[in-house]
């Protein structure tokens, strides 16, 4: 069914960010028409799929006004354990 693809791309929106349930965004799609839902599927569908490629390759994907995804990399750094206090090099990332 239709709503199955927006059902998977909430699920995968809440699984990626940690985010509890999201009802009042699957509650404002009830009223829509069956086209304008089957567009917003091909469109969530797309951009979660080409999302993993985006982040390889090293761009910035943003949700405007919820939230971003980027690769950070970080240079070699000295850590310690806060237990034992013993110091060791952590390798760049």
């Amino acid at each position: 069914m239709v709503l199955d693809g927006i059902s998977g791309f909430f699920n995968r929106l809440k699984a990626a960010m940690g985010c509890p349930e999201i009802p009042f965004l699957q509650k404002g799609l009830s009223g829509l028409s069956r086209l304008l839902i089957e567009f917003l599927k091909i469109e969530f569908d797309t951009f979660f799929n080409e999302m993993p490629d985006a982040l390889a390759r090293g761009d910035r994907v943003e949700i405007w006004g919820l939230c971003s995804f980027f690769i950070r990399e970080y240079g070699a750094y000295k850590g310690s354990n806060p237990r034992t206090e013993e110091r060791f090099k952590v390798k760049s990332k």
